[in-house]
């Protein structure tokens, strides 16, 4: 993690992205990770052309996973192995959802102990649920509810009914108002709460997936 944070600092203070960097996400969902994350990086990678003349690009691969998280988690390295990439950075995205806090905890560390030189690891799990990111670009929410209450949340302020592997999903938050800068605040809030919790399960509800946004948020606006 603090490879990445380190990282993150020099390139903002740069504001360049290496030429040929490599990213790789996998997912642990069918649809609705990989559907948000593939939306969110032809963003990123559209405003780095434009913001660097075409001199700075890079190349990014989105590996659905749908099995539980520590499974996941080990399947990583068997994933870059198949693809035939070196990559830079690798986000492993999952959520708590029923998953047994042990399984939630151990996915987690071994993702962050994969860390090499050349090679940022970096977990973006959420607690209970992805949905709880989407949530946090119109609100602030701190107390423990169901996932089915995201739901809701989220189709108040859709306008329309919250369905799970929504295709436009990133589309649908930008045009009712939802920011990325509000989420990333929110998930700070949330995290302050939890400075002494040593357990990833108990921090509920929060989300790491404000680490990749900070890095890349320079190409959000």
């Amino acid at each position: 993690m603090n490879k990445g944070a380190n990282w993150s600092k020099s390139r903002r203070k740069s504001k360049e992205i290496p030429s040929g960097r490599c990213v790789l996400f996998v997912c642990c969902g069918k649809c609705t990770e990989p559907n948000y994350f593939k939306a969110i990086l032809e963003i990123i990678n559209n405003h780095m052309l434009v913001k660097s003349q075409g001199i700075t690009s890079f190349e990014y691969y989105v590996e659905p996973c749908p099995i539980d998280p520590l499974k996941m988690a080990k399947e990583v390295p068997f994933i870059i192995e198949k693809k035939a990439i070196n990559p830079s950075e690798v986000y492993v995205v999952f959520d708590k959802d029923s998953f047994k806090k042990d399984n939630f905890n151990s996915a987690i560390d071994i993702v962050k102990n994969m860390n090499k030189d050349n090679c940022v690891y970096i977990p973006l799990w959420s607690n209970q649920c992805i949905e709880l990111w989407f949530l946090l670009h119109y609100e602030y929410m701190h107390s423990q509810i169901d996932r089915s209450q995201y739901f809701k949340k989220l189709s108040k302020y859709l306008n329309e009914d919250y369905e799970k592997n929504t295709i436009d999903i990133v589309d649908k938050i930008t045009k009712t108002g939802g920011k990325w800068d509000v989420a990333i605040n929110n998930v700070k809030k949330l995290k302050d709460n939890y400075q002494n919790e040593k357990s990833f399960a108990e921090m509920d509800p929060c989300t790491n997936i404000d680490v990749f946004f900070e890095i890349y948020r320079d190409y959000l606006q």
